[in-house]
């Protein structure tokens, strides 16, 4: 599997040649392999939303932890419980989720 995966809210590779493009979701792996001291982390989700309000696709699924939400006034979101297999995006915002890595 790559380290970086971009894709659409759908889930599919996002058409970069598509002007109308509102949403897309960045993947990041193996962060839990880092050398600095803090809590590891298995996946990170970054999904940036310059459009209106929309679902989106979770990879691989629930047990996404939200840590940002620049939909609310002070980016913290209302709630960190983990996100379902769809996420709803609220316009024009930037969303963070996390998932740990499990615990040997």
């Amino acid at each position: 599997m790559p380290d970086v995966e971009w894709s659409g809210p759908d889930g599919a590779p996002p058409d970069w040649g598509n002007q109308e493009l509102a949403t897309l979701v960045l993947l990041v792996r193996g962060a839990g392999d880092a050398t600095v001291p803090v809590q590891s982390l298995e996946e990170a989700l970054i999904i940036v939303n310059r459009g209106g309000d929309t679902g989106c696709q979770m990879p691989n699924g629930p047990g996404w932890r939200r840590v940002l939400d620049t939909a609310e006034e002070d980016g913290l979101p209302r709630s960190n419980d983990s996100a379902g297999e769809v996420e709803m995006i609220a316009a024009q915002t930037v969303m963070l989720f996390v998932r740990e890595a499990p615990q040997a």
